[in-house]
């Protein structure tokens, strides 16, 4: 079995077209590591098509928590004025003032870019099955000596599922011997806090620590999403610009 891992596709359906065609070769399995959804415009599209391809081990990332709270946060407000989400959501002008509107879940959620990916689940008729299976999302995976989540974190958390989801202070910290940890959540940039602030146009993943590696490219901002091929190490490049720099 090939497996190809990815991470943090935000939403980006160009993107995601070009990494479905490399997903036809035979007997290749995508590992991705979360965050299918928001910023960009497909995000629904996106998670609802990952969950229906066999050849997808799709995990858990902190967007996809993002909007499976908000979710239920617009479920409840509905079903407090007799409404369904549908009906609901009719009431506002746009998805955004919905969500403005609603409670923290909601709020928080839109002010991470929820807006498309909320529009494109109402505009599917707001099928609760979708939310369910997203929440019921495994938040880790291990394959040999690798390692996967979201977001990485502390040896000590691993395990929890907020912190696989969701931490960013484990950057310093070396990962168990003989295993490496690959994980998202953080654009490569920001693994290291003594970068300049401006913004570079292509990312590649990038290997940090002695037995760690961070695969997001920021594909929202750069339009470049990798794959890693965990069995020769190399990276498959998806971007309208130059080659990334070799791995």
């Amino acid at each position: 079995m090939r497996y190809l891992v990815m991470s943090d596709i935000h939403g980006m359906g160009g993107l995601w077209e070009q990494v479905k065609q490399e997903l036809e070769q035979e007997e290749t399995t995508l590992i991705f590591l979360g965050d299918a959804c928001d910023r960009g415009p497909d995000g629904y599209k996106i998670m609802k098509e990952m969950l229906s391809m066999p050849n997808v081990i799709y995990l858990m990332g902190n967007h996809e928590d993002l909007f499976v709270r908000s979710c239920f946060a617009i479920k409840d407000a509905a079903a407090n004025e007799g409404l369904t989400v549908c009906e609901y959501a009719n009431q506002f002008n746009t998805i955004s003032d919905m969500m403005w509107y609603g409670e923290y879940d909601t709020q928080l959620h839109m002010s991470n870019g929820g807006s498309p990916t909320i529009g494109g689940w109402i505009a599917d008729g707001a099928p609760v099955n979708i939310v369910s299976k997203i929440a019921k999302l495994p938040t880790s995976l291990q394959i040999g000596k690798y390692d996967f989540c979201h977001a990485g974190c502390p040896k000590a958390e691993w395990g929890s599922d907020r912190a696989m989801i969701w931490d960013r202070n484990h950057f310093n910290e070396e990962w168990f011997e003989n295993r490496i940890l690959i994980h998202g959540h953080t654009p490569v940039k920001y693994v290291y806090y003594d970068v300049t602030e401006e913004l570079p146009r292509i990312w590649k993943p990038m290997k940090y620590q002695p037995n760690k590696i961070d695969m997001d490219t920021c594909a929202f901002r750069t339009d470049t999403i990798c794959l890693l091929d965990l069995e020769t190490n190399d990276i498959i490049a998806f971007t309208p610009n130059q080659e990334l720099p070799t791995f």
